[in-house]
């Protein structure tokens, strides 16, 4: 007798339905994510709570103390989580910016200076607007520093600080123009780059990196309609000495093209002009000169 497809099916269901309660909850842990988170919170609460009976001098996880110190501290972190949570879901978690709420940004930070490995980090940057509303320049600097202990073997340590700014040229035609410092001591590094984001295999306009060095930069470059990508990085792997590394930059757009002006018609004709009447008098001058050896 065959045994058609769905009777197949049928069977596989059966058989799933019939499976004991603890194989479900295993598979139900196993096929959903939270379901391991679930255990294993569970797994470390259990664990706490038997050592806190067990020692309850010296590991006092069940203390009023220790409880209250615990609800205080789930409170807010629990506050941003259940928002995180809700756009994740939602699929609306989105931390992109436009230059129409472009605002200062400033953020730092820094490390336990008594570790074996110490890094810092820092970074302000600040966009320019025109009247319009559109980007018309950014200002930045960061710095990252990053050491280690010698007498450690294991210790390491890295510091990173980037600024990445992605435009639009619309219309017509920009000038970019990049003035900023990058300076690298150390097992550090800084650069900038920028690049076309429209072509991924287009060359980038420029690039700049130091090592070792500080290097004053200058870049100017009249930019076609497209989006574009600005990226400048300082980066530090920890050492005995400390490295670090920093960058200075100020950034502006402007439309048109630079070096480009347009002569006005008058001059224009009175240069034309000038120029037929030194012909005309060159080949007057050689036409007399042949007439005259011809006699």
């Amino acid at each position: 007798m065959a045994v058609t497809q769905s009777e197949h099916i049928r069977r596989a269901i059966a058989l799933r339905d019939q499976r004991p309660l603890a194989v479900k909850f295993l598979d139900w842990i196993r096929s959903r994510p939270e379901g391991g988170i679930a255990v294993l919170f569970f797994l470390v609460q259990l664990t706490c709570i038997v050592a806190a009976l067990l020692w309850p001098d010296s590991f006092r996880y069940l203390s009023e103390a220790n409880i209250a110190v615990t609800l205080k501290a789930i409170a807010p972190l629990g506050i941003m989580a259940l928002g995180v949570g809700v756009l994740m879901i939602a699929g609306e978690y989105d931390l992109s910016n436009g230059s129409d709420d472009f605002a200062p940004f400033t953020d730092g930070l820094l490390s336990d200076a008594g570790l074996p490995a110490r890094s810092s980090a820092q970074q302000h940057s600040s966009p320019q607007l025109d009247a319009t509303g559109s980007l018309a320049g950014a200002s930045a600097d960061g710095s990252a520093r990053a050491a280690v202990v010698t007498d450690i073997v294991d210790a390491f340590s890295t510091a990173e600080t980037d600024f990445d700014l992605v435009f639009r040229v619309d219309g017509k035609s920009s000038t970019f123009t990049f003035d900023g410092t990058l300076a690298a001591s150390g097992d550090a590094s800084s650069g900038v780059l920028l690049h076309p984001k429209d072509d991924a295999d287009a060359p980038p306009l420029f690039s700049v990196d130091a090592a070792g060095e500080t290097r004053a930069v200058h870049q100017s470059t009249v930019l076609e309609p497209g989006t574009y990508g600005l990226s400048v990085w300082a980066f530090a792997r920890g050492t005995p000495d400390a490295s670090e590394a920093s960058y200075t930059l100020s950034v502006s757009l402007k439309d048109g093209e630079p070096g480009v002006v347009p002569m006005p018609l008058p001059a224009a004709a009175g240069v034309g002009l000038i120029g037929l009447a030194a012909v005309g008098l060159l080949t007057y001058k050689t036409r007399a000169r042949k007439a005259a050896t011809g006699q």
